[in-house]
């Protein structure tokens, strides 16, 4: 694999890490961080806001949802998506 692999969409203001790798036809978009040493799979979609943290490994055909945290590598055809808001008073 490639440090950025064909077909690969980058949109505005990503930042890909050091000896990060993104797969065939993966879309990050706005806002999108790949640590260093991470991989995002083939055809997988990182949404906007999304972090994935230093030598984490997303597998091929993930969803990653606007403004998650990726703290722990994702099995393949796996969707992630941040906690759901709470009220906190009133």
């Amino acid at each position: 694999m490639r440090a950025i692999d064909r077909c690969a969409i980058l949109n505005t203001s990503v930042i890909v890490g050091h000896d990060a790798t993104i797969g065939v036809g993966a879309i990050l978009a706005p806002g999108a961080f790949v640590g260093g040493a991470a991989a995002v799979g083939d055809h997988s979609l990182i949404g906007p806001g999304v972090i994935v943290l230093e030598g984490r490994r997303i597998g091929s055909f993930v969803v990653a949802g606007l403004g998650s945290t990726v703290v722990r590598s994702v099995a393949d055809g796996a969707t992630v998506m941040p906690q759901r808001s709470r009220v906190l008073n009133g």
